[in-house]
């Protein structure tokens, strides 16, 4: 009988250790692929999605949309308020685009710094122009404080879209065509949307 209770025993351990083993996996891998700050999906979690996205509009010819998001004057921002502050304006900026994107097959991710990018599929370009420009309003709407950037008190976003085109090599020349987008939005004083081409 002892031998018994003392196998139970043992085996509850190892039941109850493998359990504590699988959470702390699960809890890596929410790491490894999650962006600490904002929860949002990380450059290697978009990296993976990305791809399998851009092969499905491939094969299929199916719509596929790229918004690149960029906070405007951040690095002021961070000046102004500090960088406690700037994290949690982020965090509201992760909020806004999580909100905004939480359909079927999209997928919202950090980069790096206040750099965002959403990834749209089945979304032509104008649906990705008129979700942009909502997105940019909605911004607009909270009224975040901003008093070190020179166009406006608030915090306000510049946005680059580019569409899949089946001429299109890799995914990482629609991410540049996004990218060029997002930096003519910014040239042309920022605050809105640049669209790939232009």
């Amino acid at each position: 009988m002892a031998e018994y209770l003392e196998r139970h025993r043992l085996a509850e351990q190892v039941a109850q250790r493998t359990a504590e083993l699988r959470e702390a996996n699960q809890r890596l891998e929410r790491l490894a692929r999650h962006d600490p700050l904002t929860g949002l999906a990380n450059r290697r979690q978009f990296d993976e999605i990305k791809e399998q996205e851009f092969r499905r509009a491939m094969r299929g010819g199916l719509p596929l949309a790229v918004l690149m998001c960029d906070v405007d004057f951040f690095k002021r921002y961070n000046d102004t308020y500090g960088h406690a502050h700037g994290d949690d304006c982020l965090r509201q900026v992760a909020h806004l685009l999580a909100q905004h994107f939480s359909g079927t097959g999209e997928v919202v991710a950090r980069l790096g710094g206040e750099e965002f990018a959403v990834l749209l599929p089945g979304t032509n370009a104008e649906q990705a122009r008129q979700a942009a420009e909502r997105l940019r309003e909605s911004l607009a709407q909270r009224r975040l404080p901003h008093t070190g950037s020179p166009i406006s008190p608030w915090v306000t976003m510049s946005i680059g879209i580019a569409q899949f085109d089946v001429e299109l090599a890799s995914f990482d020349q629609l991410l540049q065509r996004a990218d060029h987008a997002l930096y003519r939005a910014k040239g042309a004083g920022r605050d809105r949307v640049g669209q790939w081409p232009g």
